[in-house]
């Protein structure tokens, strides 16, 4: 706004001046968050495998699991049954 709309607007009373302030403000707001979001924007599209700090296969869904193995114990030395072998899982390293 150059100075003459600024004298214009003062010229039209306090009600004008508060007005325009009030609108004004209201557009430097909404202004920034839109400013906010498409730095965010440009953040994210400038990001490449080489920069993002993740590989490019990060986001894989057949992603390997651990390994486990079956792994027999019993409560007597004397297998007298099958109800005395218990089976717990071991993780592999």
């Amino acid at each position: 706004m150059s100075p003459e709309g600024a004298q214009k607007i003062y010229m039209r009373g306090c009600d004008a001046v508060v007005k325009t302030i009030c609108d004004l403000s209201k557009k430097n707001e909404k202004l920034q968050g839109e400013n906010l979001k498409l730095k965010e924007k440009i953040s994210t599209l400038s990001k490449n495998s080489s920069n993002s700090g993740k590989s490019p296969s990060s986001d894989d869904i057949t992603k390997h699991r651990k390994k486990t193995r079956v792994v027999r114990s019993v409560d007597t030395p004397d297998i007298q049954n099958m109800n005395d072998v218990h089976i717990r899982k071991k993780k592999l390293i």
